[in-house]
């Protein structure tokens, strides 16, 4: 009888992990740093939820500098 490969999945886990991850702070770092949110809020959000959701919520929240309009 053949015995599933167990270090292969868990190897394949770990990347996917490692890339997920990855792509987390690639959104906080480019798109949240500059803006009002913060690269820590951003990161959370990536994690939490999906690297596109948090992206969404960073490009919605202002840049540091703007103002708001009235």
């Amino acid at each position: 009888m053949l015995q599933p490969d167990v270090y292969s999945n868990q190897t394949n886990l770990l990347i996917a992990a490692v890339i997920y991850f990855l792509i987390c702070f690639l959104v906080a770092w480019v798109f949240g740093k500059p803006r009002k949110i913060g690269f820590g809020w951003s990161l959370l959000f990536c994690i939490c939820f999906t690297p596109i959701a948090g992206y969404l919520m960073t490009i919605y929240s202002s840049r540091s500098g703007e103002k708001i309009k009235q």
